[in-house]
């Protein structure tokens, strides 16, 4: 035996020498559960570190609704005029964008982010149920675990929705200029690998959206908030065509990109088709705008 354990076992028969009467607390219903000691411990305080869990899933859970809201409300917001409308393919100077994120590197993501969530209520459950076995079930922490367990299962679930959605059409965007700037004429050209004929609705737009990152209290709050919509292509059931292009002024008023260590000012096309019975295909892919050219400025 250690010392320090040794030390700690002394102190406890020093505590309760023989003889002597100590008030002991025993559970009526099962009087092999008794305790000599009531105090709160700080230690026990260990066992809201679970709650440290429920408030990263509720968060993700939050900025999934606060995403799709914020897609809604830049749906409604400025919009080009007149809407752009399909135009031919065309050569000329051009870039091939990359997704904000992969269909695989989603899955990896949702697995991890599983894995890591129930492999530390797993420990917790374990308990629980242990506790079933013997007889003696901890009702107080089977509530306690019930919105975690359900957190966990929800994520499980999103592991087989993100494993489907990999398997949606992809599309494929192409703009030029490469590197537009406020005032540009700029043309985006799409083009689906897959099957794209299960897309019963696409929308494809430009969005730019405004992000800060600040501190309230001593919690540190990122705020997005879009100053721009502009639909590209809005194909209605059954016109959803394969491959094409659009073209779209981007207006001299509007912000261009920016990046700062607590704002910043990001565009992106945002490519959206629905699926029946399926997830939906979306993809997001951010631009660079660059400011107005010196030869638009004003004297």
């Amino acid at each position: 035996m250690h010392s320090a354990d040794a030390d700690a076992a002394r102190s406890v028969v020093d505590r309760y020498p023989a003889g002597a009467e100590i008030p002991c607390f025993v559970d009526p219903d099962d009087p092999g559960r008794s305790v000599l000691d009531r105090r709160l411990r700080p230690v026990y305080l260990i066992g809201l570190f679970p709650l440290v869990f429920l408030l990263v899933g509720l968060g993700l859970l939050a900025h999934v609704v606060r995403r799709r809201r914020h897609r809604g409300q830049a749906a409604n917001g400025p919009r080009s005029s007149p809407a752009p409308a399909i135009v031919p393919p065309s050569d000329g100077a051009s870039r091939e964008l990359e997704p904000a994120a992969g269909p695989v590197a989603k899955v990896v993501g949702m697995i991890l982010i599983a894995a890591f969530w129930n492999g530390i209520v797993a420990v917790f459950v374990w308990q629980a149920v242990a506790a079933f076995r013997r007889g003696r079930p901890d009702w107080f922490l089977t509530v306690f675990l019930t919105p975690f367990v359900l957190v966990g299962l929800a994520l499980i679930v999103g592991i087989f929705y993100t494993v489907l959605a990999a398997f949606n059409p992809r599309p494929k965007l192409t703009i030029s200029p490469a590197a537009p700037r406020l005032g540009d004429r700029l043309r985006v050209e799409w083009r689906f690998t897959g099957r794209a004929g299960r897309i019963s609705h696409l929308t494809i737009a430009l969005q730019g959206h405004e992000k800060a990152t600040y501190r309230r209290g001593t919690d540190t709050v990122t705020d997005r908030a879009a100053f721009a919509w502009f639909e590209l292509a809005d194909a209605p059931t059954g016109a959803v065509p394969r491959r094409g292009a659009a073209e779209i002024v981007i207006p001299e008023d509007t912000m261009h990109s920016f990046a700062s260590a607590n704002n910043a000012v990001i565009w992106s096309l945002w490519v959206h088709g629905d699926i029946p019975r399926w997830p939906d295909v979306d993809s997001s892919f951010e631009i660079e705008v660059r400011p107005l050219a010196r030869d638009r400025l004003l004297p």
